[in-house]
């Protein structure tokens, strides 16, 4: 009788304890809201103790959409203390630079090289430079606190998945405002654009001159992770459009579209590259002259359904003069004429100086470079054919001078 209330109350305690147990694992932070099993720990580390999971983040700064990964990302210890706040706030350069340098020495151990700079003695910034993931700015300079981009995060992050094994070139990305994006980040966006580690923000448009931030560059520092534990760089990227490089001699000389390539460029700007891309929903060819300033994008193809529906005659100027609202776009256009304010269309016809100098902007420079012209994007309509420009450092006379030697 004795040993059997002993095995009872022994049975009782178990069961005690058991529910103890489920109350403490419903309570935690993270139960139920994050699921680590797809990411691998290091096997370089796996000697190390599992550090314990963190609080949760301050909600109110955290967007929903961001909400799982970055709770695995502090969890995995790839952020920072000092990012864990203000999510939604833009990130320097050498905040990021911390993240990319926290993935990579997770994966590969600590960076003992040093590149040092004159206005920093940021160790993640001087480990970043030495692995390649960021370069200065010239003069020694790194400028530490200027607020990353979204094109620049993209460079960044093409070259630490590089790191990991994969390099592709020349994959151009498929956004509506490709011709927004510097020369020399194009690359960059397509391939991180075709490994889906980055997006766009709506509309597919990339925004490559909007801030990006801290919650942003956490998101797609563990898509990163992701790609790397599951072994995917081993895979090549499948292109699902055609794809050929250009000379500028053999974009002329198409026989579709070599006619509308500008013959009047100016003398300073030094061409770069060309692309011809086919499929079903897109047949153009893409020139890029300069990389900042000066630089010139002109695109020529066929138009889409889109295009053709955000044609504006050139009376309606309050649909397309950028002169009459103030940057940024998003506060100052009505949402009624957005559309056609971001990528007007104009009639070949209708074209004229004062149509062009009217999608040009004085821009007082940034981030070192001169004043200059900025020539926001517009598309003119040649019957079954479209070219769409944008510029920076080039005059409207200048653009002018070359559109209306093509409608000779």
């Amino acid at each position: 009788m004795k040993r059997n209330s002993i095995r009872f109350i022994a049975l009782c305690l178990v069961a005690i304890f058991a529910l103890l147990a489920m109350n403490v694992a419903a309570l935690s932070p993270l139960a139920g809201d994050t699921d680590l099993s797809h990411i691998e720990r290091n096997p370089e580390n796996s000697d190390r103790p599992d550090h314990p999971l963190p609080e949760l983040p301050c909600l109110a700064t955290l967007s929903s959409w961001a909400a799982e990964q970055v709770h695995d990302a502090i969890a995995e210890n790839l952020v920072p203390e000092q990012l864990q706040a203000d999510f939604t706030q833009a990130i320097t350069r050498a905040e990021f630079c911390s993240l990319a340098v926290a993935l990579y020495e997770s994966r590969r151990g600590v960076i003992q090289g040093r590149v040092e700079f004159s206005d920093t003695n940021d160790v993640n910034v001087e480990k970043a430079a030495y692995i390649g993931v960021v370069t200065g700015v010239g003069d020694g300079r790194f400028n530490p606190n200027e607020t990353l981009t979204r094109e620049q995060a993209a460079v960044m992050l093409d070259r630490l998945i590089g790191l990991f094994g994969f390099n592709a070139h020349n994959i151009f990305p498929r956004f509506d405002d490709n011709q927004d994006i510097s020369g020399w980040a194009v690359s960059a966006v397509g391939h991180i654009q075709a490994r889906e580690i980055m997006g766009g923000v709506g509309g597919n448009r990339f925004a490559p001159r909007q801030s990006y931030t801290r919650e942003q560059s956490i998101v797609t520092i563990m898509r990163v992770l992701g790609l790397v534990s599951a072994g995917l760089f081993a895979d090549p990227v499948t292109l699902a459009f055609d794809y050929e490089e250009l000379t500028l001699e053999e974009a002329r000389l198409d026989p579709d579209f070599g006619a509308f390539m500008p013959v009047n460029v100016p003398n300073d700007l030094t061409f770069e590259n060309g692309w011809r891309t086919s499929d079903e929903s897109d047949n153009s060819i893409r020139l890029i002259w300069g990389q900042r300033n000066p630089a010139l994008f002109w695109m020529v193809g066929e138009p889409r359904e889109d295009e053709l529906e955000r044609i504006v005659p050139a009376a309606e100027r309050h649909k397309f003069d950028v002169s009459l609202y103030s940057t940024p776009w998003f506060e100052s256009v009505p949402d009624e004429i957005r559309e056609y304010f971001h990528d007007p269309v104009f009639l070949a016809d209708e074209m004229s100086l004062e149509v062009v100098q009217a999608r040009a902007r004085w821009d007082e420079g940034r981030r070192g470079e001169s004043a200059s012209w900025v020539i926001e994007n517009f598309t003119v309509l040649y019957g079954d054919v479209i070219i769409r420009i944008n510029a920076r450092g080039v005059s409207p006379e200048q653009i002018w001078e070359m559109i209306a030697e093509i409608i000779k």
